[in-house]
This record gives structure tokens, C-alpha cells and sequence, in this order.
């Protein structure tokens, strides 16, 4: 069974942790935020950069299913994280899968990041 974005689950877990995370926060709750028409961070990364920033197993336009998308979280690194566990059981089950490594390990700018 595939859970989508809109689906009643994931819906219900991102409203918990909206919520856990304005317990969390003082004042989080109630805090501004910014107009949407004023500019965010210039996003300069080039293309050579993003395209480093992904890897993927074998041929995906052959794969027989969807790949996994395997983001680490913040200071850590796809390469040490993923090497001895996802990557040889994913490749052990024939499922294809793709890595990305976050600019500056997710410790940078999150609007950058994604």
C-alpha cells in the first residue's frame, strides 16, 4: 500500500508534530511570518553541485518500481549513514535507491538545504 502526501496518516503525523513542536518553542505558537511576497535566501547553488549531490543505484528508468529517496538527518553524511545498512538491503531486495547530501550536512540554511 503506498501512503501519499495526502493521505488521512501523514496528515494526522504532520499535524502532531506541529504540534509538538509549538509546545516545544515558546512563543512558536504565536510567532510571525514573513509576507510571502518578500524574497527568501538567494538560491545560487549551481547545477554541477546538485547533480553532485545525488546518487542513485543502477538504471532507474528500468526499474520495475519506485526508488527510495534516503535523506539523512542534520549533521550527518549518506555515505557513512547508509553504506551498511539501506544501501546492501535495498540492493538485496532489487529495490532501486537514491541518496542526496545535504549542503554542509544539513547545518546550513534549510531553505538552501531543500
Amino acid at each position: 500500500m503506498r501512503i501519499g502526501a495526502g493521505h488521512p496518516r501523514v496528515r494526522v503525523c504532520w499535524a502532531a508534530l506541529l504540534a509538538c513542536g509549538a509546545l516545544l518553542l515558546p512563543g512558536a505558537a504565536s510567532a510571525a511570518f514573513a509576507p510571502p511576497n518578500q524574497p527568501g535566501p538567494k538560491l545560487d547553488v549551481s547545477h554541477a553541485k546538485l547533480d553532485a549531490s545525488v546518487h542513485c543505484s543502477g538504471k532507474l528508468g528500468d526499474a520495475s518500481r519506485e526508488a527510495v529517496l534516503l535523506i539523512p538527518g542534520t549533521s550527518l553524511n549518506p555515505k557513512v549513514e547508509y553504506a551498511w545498512n539501506w544501501e546492501p538491503a535495498l540492493a538485496n531486495l532489487g529495490w532501486p535507491y537514491c541518496t542526496v547530501a545535504l549542503p554542509h550536512n544539513g547545518m546550513g540554511d534549510i531553505q538552501v538545504a531543500a
